[in-house]
């Protein structure tokens, strides 16, 4: 459908759980979006990002402290606690904006 799994270049034996993430992931989207029309590769690329975010939550450190040379060691990344984050620069000239 999206090709999450090549994205998160995620191993065979996570199938089941790429295929929860990529599902989740255009419901996410959809219901951020409501009515909005986008184009079909925003709405392909959005769902790329939040399934993505969706998929590291899982293989994520989550709060885990480093311990070690800070200098030798990657820098600890957690994915966002909105899954929709990494996705709002794709969507958001398309969205309306919110009226208090």
């Amino acid at each position: 459908m999206y090709g999450l799994a090549q994205y998160v270049q995620a191993p065979p034996v996570d199938a089941e759980f790429i295929a929860q993430c990529e599902t989740s992931a255009v419901a996410l989207v959809k219901k951020r979006l409501g009515d909005t029309a986008i184009p079909e590769a925003i709405m392909q690329a959005a769902v790329l990002e939040v399934g993505a975010n969706l998929y590291n939550r899982r293989t994520s450190r989550r709060d885990i402290g480093v311990f070690g040379d800070a200098e030798t060691q990657a820098p600890y990344q957690r994915p966002a606690l909105d899954p929709l984050t990494p996705a709002m620069p794709i969507l958001r000239p398309y969205l309306t904006p919110a009226i208090a």
